[in-house]
């Protein structure tokens, strides 16, 4: 069973079982399926210059807004009310967006796969480590939520599911990254309460 992170000199420290550790990382594989572009350019193509200052997608020709809702969250219009400097920044920033989220996302998948090996299941979270580690559960957790139809006009809608309906495993997935999350907040900021 999960616990809570805990500070641990410096860095923050859980533990999770087998099944927990697959489940997360199936999730972090599924997010950076998503955010994998199919129609890529093969990164021996790509400028340089452009890679290095993270503005290849200025080569791949134009980019636009996801079509996918998942997508369309992960990868939010920059301004909503001007569509043209929304598509211009789109053009420079979203390989670099995607880069970001699925480096993230490797970050934690590589500790969890540390914590396999583990007998206690015990994952370590340097503090320099830990931003990564926020922004890949709440990745996933904005997946969750936009597949659980959740949003702030009806932040707990999910709490309705039957248990024989499909999202109810989502639902709690998406319950228990909120409240791990939470704990990862807490224990950086000193506020363990665990």
């Amino acid at each position: 069973m999960a616990h809570g992170f805990v500070r641990n000199g410096t860095g923050v420290e859980t533990k999770l079982d087998p099944m927990e550790i697959e489940m997360i990382s199936q999730l972090l594989d599924e997010l950076c399926d998503l955010l994998s572009h199919d129609d890529d350019v093969d990164p021996s193509d790509a400028d340089p210059l452009a890679v290095e200052l993270g503005l290849e997608s200025l080569d791949n020709g134009e980019v636009n807004p996801p079509t996918d809702p998942v997508m369309a969250r992960l990868l939010p219009d920059s301004y909503r009310d001007d569509p043209v400097a929304s598509y211009e920044f789109r053009q420079y920033t979203d390989a670099a967006l995607r880069r970001g989220k699925i480096e993230d996302a490797e970050a934690v998948r590589t500790a969890l796969a540390h914590a396999q090996s583990s007998p206690e299941g015990l994952v370590w979270v340097d503090d320099a480590e830990a931003p990564s580690w926020l922004r890949a559960i709440n990745d996933v957790r904005l997946a969750l939520g936009v597949q659980l139809d959740i949003s702030s006009e009806s932040p707990h809608s999910w709490e309705d599911i039957a248990d024989d309906d499909p999202r109810a495993a989502q639902a709690a997935l998406y319950d228990f990254l909120t409240w791990w999350q939470d704990s990862l907040v807490r224990a950086l900021t000193g506020d363990d309460g665990f």
